[in-house]
Order: structure tokens, then sequence, then C-alpha cells
């Protein structure tokens, strides 16, 4: 700030106001003009008591005109003041003038000087006005003097006259400067700028000026304001005036508000932030909010600094008017509040997406702050009653009334803090009834935010979806851990039988083995005890079949294979192998069927006959001696090249109670659970049926009634296939003597059986032990020398998967066709699935059936 105060146009640019200014100073003459009078009259006393002071009346009552003249006329008279200032002044040096007629002259330039400096000081007037009237009294104080000296004045008196009215007029300038410009009432000037002046802050304390309190964090360092910059605006003359600290935005001293609007909003991060500063920065609302006295105001947003670094701030606008000047100042205090606001944000979606409301108890006080979130607004906190008041409402209003009285138990804050004490955290649930009737859990915690123990926190969040999610795991589990220990004890219960089951045909095949020993020499005899044997054998074997199916539809591995298929074929099967049961047991087995013999469909041939083979085998175990089994056929539509059949199972057995036929198609379930009953078995007979109707797309129905009989209704379709089957349904028929067969099997009993039955078609065989020593033989031939290849898969030295691979890797003529045959005990699907990939042509599970191997021969040597 430039200092020019002999530049005559000091003063120019606040012409137009110097009047507003100089009324403060009127009231300063009047006391100016009361302070000399007394001076006067002291002067009379001790000085000079034959002095006449009737003139010094007069110039009071002139005084006095000049106040009332002021205080009715001042505001309508144009240039009223400044024109009363300076005949104030003219007024001042003519009492001056007398004193001079009547006292020394060193005590008149005393007198002179006690009146012209104060009223240069206190009386504002313009430059112009302030030299004549200083330069008028000098003069006048002059004459008075020569005229009082006969015409004479010396050039002492006379320097002092001109020391006095110089001094006169430096200081009025330099006083009127320094109060236009703001720079006197320090205090008050440097709050503006931005100072911790203490008698502002003493002033201010209960108001809205409270730091970080004004978002709501309670925290010990509420005073520790951190401000980016302050400046102050003047809005009388439109003008930036003063700017302390850093400057974000880059303003300039000088700068009028639009410019500095403009600044500020070019830099807003956001659109919703532009529009706040729109609002705040308009001035004529900041006129019309002075009006209504209304004299802070702030606003929040965000801005692009350097066009990377965003920050947010936080800007409060202060009004006031001057102290002196009467001019209208705006001081626009920035705080940087970016790590707040994130930590708003943080607060907001930890609040509205967890807690109904978080409450502080300050304890001191015994006053509460709950703070609120509301979807898309920030969270603020609301200052409230006392806590037993406020906790007081919430229970009576809101707790259901079965737990009314347990939550003012909880909610004692003598019982609160025992709790804390005891477990650094008190948390309990109420049940709270909402406006919909409906009771919500909620979940209260308490807990000291500082180790003074003042702020109790207190949290309540809505735990209700949460308690019936774990309500429901729980609920889950249990039912899970019954169903294991249901399926545990059925399948303990399984066991149990199984090795019943096993044990039995074992014991008959050994104890049978150990009799044919002894009757070697008696055919009849053996001939009975091989039959019993073959049917211990195949009871066995169908065992552990139906294991292994229950194990693939478990797993969901069950596959059907659809080939053409003679329905011929299919009846065939079925009663070659029910016949003899319901034969041996007295049981009449009927027929009956109006399905063409000579149809062909896709089926899986295996499983077909696999489920009427466990229907009807169930009928018969489960039908006395004497009673009737049919099983019927018949066709009910043909659809283009789609049939449409159901198959029913009768029998006038022991039948099965309703309750035992809602679990009928479980693993394991059966009627008796005893397990000597003759009638036991494995309970997975129905299951493995059910399951095989699924995977063939058909359905499956039971009638039944305990002591009557049982009637299952079997729904299937198929799609006709071509008479081609035949071929493959009579490939048996194949002439098989002298084919050569390479046997590779590791076991010398299941290689001599293989041999025999090879051998009994006239079929000429070679063995191997292993994978490797049937490389070597079928490489030490010729080509075509063998005509099919049985391989077991697990051997010793080389498995038969990779002897197989070998084989068929070989460069010679056969290598690619020579049929190959697993035979193994290897019997799940995967088994089968990999025999297929290393090359073999198809799969033959242990124990070998005759009838399927020579059909399996046949049809790939044919």
């Amino acid at each position: 700030m430039r200092l020019s105060i002999f530049n005559i146009n000091l003063f120019s640019k606040y012409r137009e106001k110097i009047e507003e200014r100089n009324k403060k100073g009127i009231y300063g003459g009047g006391i100016i003009f009361l302070a000399v009078f007394v001076l006067d009259y002291i002067i009379k006393l001790f000085v000079n008591p034959d002095a006449v002071n009737y003139f010094f009346g007069f110039y009071m009552l002139i005084d006095i005109a000049f106040l009332a003249l002021f205080k009715f006329f001042g505001s309508k008279i144009k240039r009223a003041v400044s024109v009363m200032c300076l005949l104030w002044y003219v007024l001042g040096f003519i009492v001056v003038g007398h004193i001079q007629f009547m006292y020394p002259d060193t005590l008149a330039i005393v007198e002179y000087a006690a009146m012209a400096i104060p009223l240069s000081v206190i009386i504002l007037i313009e430059p112009f006005f302030l030299i004549l009237g200083q330069l008028f009294g000098a003069g006048l104080v002059s004459v008075t003097i020569y005229f009082t000296q006969g015409g004479i004045i010396n050039g002492i008196d006379m320097s002092k006259i001109i020391i006095v009215g110089l001094l006169a007029i430096i200081t009025g300038m330099i006083t009127t400067y320094i109060r236009i410009e703001g720079l006197v009432f320090d205090s008050e000037v440097t709050f503006f700028a931005g100072s911790e002046d203490d008698d502002f802050v003493a002033e201010y304390s209960d108001s809205a000026w409270s730091g970080r309190n004004k978002y709501g964090i309670l925290s010990g360092e509420l005073a520790a304001k951190r401000r980016v910059f302050s400046f102050i605006f003047n809005i009388s003359r439109d003008s930036l005036t003063h700017i302390r600290e850093v400057n974000v935005f880059k303003l300039k001293e000088g700068m009028d508000w639009e410019e500095v609007r403009e600044r500020m909003i070019g830099m807003a991060l956001d659109p919703g932030s532009k529009m706040r500063l729109s609002r705040f920065l308009d001035i004529n609302t900041i006129k019309q909010a002075y009006k209504a006295d209304k004299r802070r105001f702030s606003v929040i947003a965000g801005f692009t600094v350097d066009e990377t670094e965003r920050i947010w701030l936080d800007i409060e606008c202060i009004l006031k008017t001057h102290p002196v000047s009467g001019e209208l100042l705006a001081s626009i205090v920035v705080e940087d509040i970016t790590e707040e606001r994130i930590l708003m944000g943080v607060l907001n979606k930890i609040v509205e997406q967890n807690y109904d409301y978080v409450m502080c108890v300050e304890r001191k006080l015994n006053r509460t702050i709950t703070f609120n979130v509301k979807p898309g607004q920030e969270i603020r906190g609301t200052y409230g009653d006392v806590y037993d008041v406020e906790i007081g409402a919430y229970i009576r209003e809101s707790v259901d009334a079965h737990d009314v009285e347990r939550a003012f138990r909880l909610t004692n804050l003598e019982r609160v803090d025992e709790l804390i004490s005891q477990n650094g955290m008190h948390e309990f649930l109420l049940d709270e009834r909402d406006r919909t009737g409906s009771i919500r859990k909620k979940l209260f915690q308490y807990s000291y935010l500082d180790p003074t123990r003042n702020f109790l926190c207190v949290i309540k969040q809505d735990v209700t979806e949460v308690i019936s999610k774990e309500d429901d795991a729980k609920n889950r589990l249990s039912k899970a851990l019954r169903d294991k220990e249901i399926a545990m004890n059925a399948r303990s219960e399984f066991l149990t039988r199984m090795s019943h089951e096993m044990r039995t045909p074992m014991n008959a095949i050994l104890g049978l083995a150990s009799l044919m020993k002894d009757e070697i020499n008696n055919p009849e005899a053996l001939d009975s005890y091989i039959s019993k044997l073959q049917y211990s054998g195949r009871f066995l074997l169908q065992l552990i079949n139906d294991v292994l199916d229950m194990s693939k539809l478990e797993q969901e591995k069950f596959r059907v294979n659809p080939v053409p298929y003679a329905f011929s074929e299919f009846w065939g099967s079925v009663d070659m192998l029910i016949g003899p049961m319901c034969s041996a047991k007295g049981i009449d087995f009927e027929w009956k069927s109006d399905i063409p013999d000579d149809r062909y469909i896709y089926v899986d041939p295996l499983r077909l006959t696999q489920v009427f083979v466990n229907l009807l085998s169930n009928s018969v175990k489960y039908t006395n001696p004497g009673g009737h089994i049919c099983f019927e056929c018949k066709e009910d539509t043909r659809v283009g090249g789609k049939v449409f059949d159901t198959f029913v199972v009768t029998d006038d057995g022991i039948g099965m109670s309703e309750e035992f036929q809602k679990h009928l198609y479980e693993p394991f379930a059966q009627e008796s659970h005893d397990v000597n009953s003759d009638l036991n078995g494995t309970g997975l007979g129905l299951s493995i049926v059910k399951g095989i109707v699924d995977a063939l797309g058909g359905s499956i129905e039971v009638e039944s009634k305990s002591g009557v009989g049982s009637k299952f209704t079997v729904h299937l379709s198929f799609d006709l296939a071509e008479e081609s089957g035949k071929t493959v349904s009579k490939a048996a028929e194949v002439d098989l003597n002298g084919k050569r067969v390479l046997v590779v099997e590791d076991n010398d009993i299941n290689r001599e059986i293989a041999e025999a039955v090879l051998q009994k078609k006239g079929m000429i065989t070679e063995t191997a032990v292993n994978g490797q020593e049937a490389i070597e033989q079928f490489s030490s031939h010729a080509p075509g020398y063998y005509d099919m290849i049985l391989m077991d898969i697990r051997m010793p030295v080389m498995s038969g998967l990779t002897a197989t691979k070998r084989i068929r890797s070989m460069e010679r003529d056969d290598a690619a066709t020579i049929p190959i045959v697993a035979m193994t005990a290897n019997a799940f699907s995967q088994d089968v699935q990999a025999s297929l990939e290393a090359g073999m042509n198809a799969h033959l599970s242990k124990p070998i059936e005759p009838k399927l191997l020579y059909s399996t021969i046949s049809k790939f040597i044919s």
C-alpha cells in the first residue's frame, strides 16, 4: 500500500463518500468546543481573572446551532457536512483570534494548537477545505498577534504559527487517509483479514463460528481450523481490498465482485458445486441478507486445482460494516475440508448401510447428539433432550410390550457403566415393533469414545435379516444333521443287511463246492449242487450290480446306450430269468402283450430288461407259493416314428402300506427292518428301477395294499428302428469254430475259465499274463493270425489299457482292425469310457456270462 499523503488527489476516489464519513466527526467537534471553553475558563480563573468571556457564551450558542442543524438537516442538504466542517474551522480560529487579544502570544498559539490539531484529526473533510481552513486559521492568528503588538510580529511567533498549522494539516490528512482505508481499530480490521483476535473470539464464542464442530464431529481438535486463505471484499466500493495467506483461486486486489465470482465458479468441481456457488455468490442475495440482519452464511463446494488436484472447501461469508467508514465489508474465510469430506462420505455409507442411528451421550452436560442418515443426504448431528428422556420415549413408543421392562433395565446408565467396565462394551437385542406392526430385531451397542468416559456412543442397528439368515442357516444345518444321521443309520443298516445278503450266497457257494468234492461220482447230486451253485453266484452278482448301479445314480453318472432291439428278444430275456424263479416257487406267471414280436425299437436292452426283471423278481420274492403274477405289455399310441407303450406288473403278494409307499423309491428303504426276514433284500432295487425309468424318459406308478398285492405301471416311449437290428440280435448264431483268440489275464483261475468257455465253442486259445507279454505275442505273428484279443485291465508289468494303445499304434495291417474286448472286474461307467478311449471295441464285466461273451465275439468276428 503506497502512502502518498502530499498528493492533492489523495482522496479523489472517495470524494463522493466523504460526507458520510464526516457525520461521525460532527459530534467530535462539539466535544472539542466544550473542551476549549473549559480550558478558557481555567485560564480566566488562574491566569487572567480580569478577562471578559461574554463572547465565548456566544460561540457556544453557535456550536449548539451547528449540532441542531446537522441533526435535523445534515442528511437532506447536499454537502452540508463539509460546509459545516469548514464553518467550524472558521469559528474555531475566530475564537483563537479573540483569545489573542486577551492573552499573551505564546498562550494564544498553544490554544490555537489545541483547537486546530484535534479538529483536523476528528472532523474529516476534503483536503482542499482542510488546507484552506488551516491557512485561514494561521493567518487570523498572525493578524491578531500583529495588531495586539502594535503592528509588530516577531519571527519566533510566526514560526510557531506556521509549524502548528502544517502539523495540523499533515495530521489531519494522514488520519483521514488511514481511517478511510480501514487501517485503524486494529482488532476489528485484522479480524476481517482472518486473525484469531482474542476480543473477537470472546465476542462470538456462542455463535456459529465453531470450526470442525459444524460438521458434527466430536474431536479434541475443534479449534484447529485449517484455512486455505481469506480475503476482504468491500461491497460498497465493489473492490477486493485485502488477501491473506495462500490464494488457491489466484485472486488479485482490486478485482470487482463479478470477477471474483466468475473465477471461483469456473473452478467448481461438479454441477452441484457450481449451482451452490452461484447462489452463495449472488451479490443481490448478500445485500438482501444484510438488510434482513443475516450476517453469516456458508457453502461447501468442490474445486479443481491445477487440473489434477481435487479439494473440498468450506467457504464462509461474514458481513460487517466498517467501524469508521460505515462501508459494507464481506470477509470470506476459506477452509480446506477435503479430509473431513472423505470422512463424511465414509461415515454416511457406514451409517446408511448398517445403522439406524448413532447417538452420543455427553455425560457431563447430560445431553444427547443423534446422528441420522437419510438416503441421498449427508450425516447430520441433532441435539436432543437428556438421555433418560430420549431413551425412555423410544422405549415407550417403539419397543414391543414384552421387552419394555427389560429395555429400561438394560439402558440404565449405571448398569451400562458397570457392564462396560466388565466387558469393554455393552450390547443387547430388543424387539421393536415398526409402523406395520411387524417385529424387528434391533442390536444396541454401548461404548465410550474417550478415556475420560465423558462421551458415550450408542449404536442402534437393524439385524432382523441377519438373525433370520442365521436362524435359517441353523435350521438347514439341523436338518442336514438329521438327514445325515438318517442316512448314516440307513447306510449302517444297509451294510448290516448287505453283509447278511452277501454271506448267504457266499456260504452256499463255499458249502456246495465242498459237497461237490464228496459227490464227484454221483452225477445226479453233482448236477443239483451245480444248479444251486450257479443260482447263488447269480444272486451274488445281482447284489453287486445293484450296488454299482446305485452308485452311478447317486453320482449322476448313469447313462443309457440305445441300440436297435427286437421286442421278441426283450420278452425272451425276461422269461429266461423270471420263469425259472416262478416255477421253483410254485407261482403262476402270466404274460400278456399286444405289441408285435417283430417290432424293433431304439433302447438300451440291458437297462430295459433290468427294470422289469427287478420289478418281477420283487413280485416273486413277496408273493407266496400258489400266487399269481402278470406281466402285461400294451401299445398306447404311435405318432410318426415314435411309439408309446405301457407295461404293467401285477401280483397278489403281501403288498405295501400307504406310509411305506411315500418312501418307496428312496435308497435302502424297506417295509420290514428285520434283518432275519427271508423277504428282506438290499433296499436298492426299486431306487434303481426309478432311476432307469427316469433315464429312459418314462414314468412309474404304484398301487398297493397290505395283504392284497401290488401293481406297478411303467410308461415308456421308443423310437422305431429298422429290422437290420436282427443281425445284432442273432449274432450269437455265428459259427466260432476254429477262431483264434488271445486271452490276456493275470489271474490263473480266471484265465482257465475263459479258455474253457471259448474252447467249448471250438475256438483256439492262446494266453498271456500281462500287457507286455500280449504285445510281444501279437507282434511275433503275422497279421491276421489272431481273430480277437480278450484283454484284462488291471495287470502287473503293463496294464491292458496301455497294451491296447501300443497295439493300435503299431504299423501293421491288423493293428487298427483286430477286435480287442475288455474283460475286467472294473464295472463303473468311467472304466467303460476309459476302455473305449484306449481303443477297445467293447467292455465286458466279470464274472463273464458265456452267452454275452459269445454274442460279443460273434458281433465283431462276423
